[in-house]
């Protein structure tokens, strides 16, 4: 098998005695996943596995072309999404750059997410931010 845990840092609570006892599902599910991918239960979900490596690279290509023209012609880029696509985007902004990105100095472009709250008092007030200025919306969900 190509993988090798580190139990470090998990103290008792993970032990090679209890990894000893699965040790054959483990196998199996490596097995499965890296010889047979094609054939295992769920492969269209398998792209994660050749990352980074292996992408599609006209995608890619297509992503940065439209994220420069918002950056170019978009003083605010309202993103609308909720649960795991609002989350994961903002995770990756605040990863990146910082949480405090809108009100840094030299921001262009300002990032509003639209989705964490649809109420009438946040729609409005995303409203409000927007109105008289240049704006995208991505709509993720």
């Amino acid at each position: 098998m190509g993988i090798k845990l580190n139990l470090k840092h998990t103290g008792t609570k993970v032990t090679e005695d209890m990894l000893s006892s699965v040790e054959g599902e483990l196998k199996s599910a490596y097995e499965l996943l890296y010889s047979n991918k094609d054939k295992a239960r769920g492969n269209a979900f398998h792209g994660w596995m050749t990352l980074p490596a292996d992408y599609d690279r006209e995608e890619f290509a297509r992503i940065k072309a439209a994220a420069s023209r918002i950056r170019e012609n978009s003083e605010i880029f309202v993103v609308v999404g909720i649960g795991g696509s609002y989350l994961g985007a903002r995770a990756v902004i605040e990863s990146c750059i910082s949480r405090h990105h809108n009100i840094l100095p030299g921001t262009k472009t300002k990032v509003v997410f639209a989705g964490n709250s649809f109420s009438s008092n946040s729609l409005g007030e995303t409203l409000e931010l927007i109105k008289d200025t240049d704006f995208s919306v991505n709509i993720i969900s």
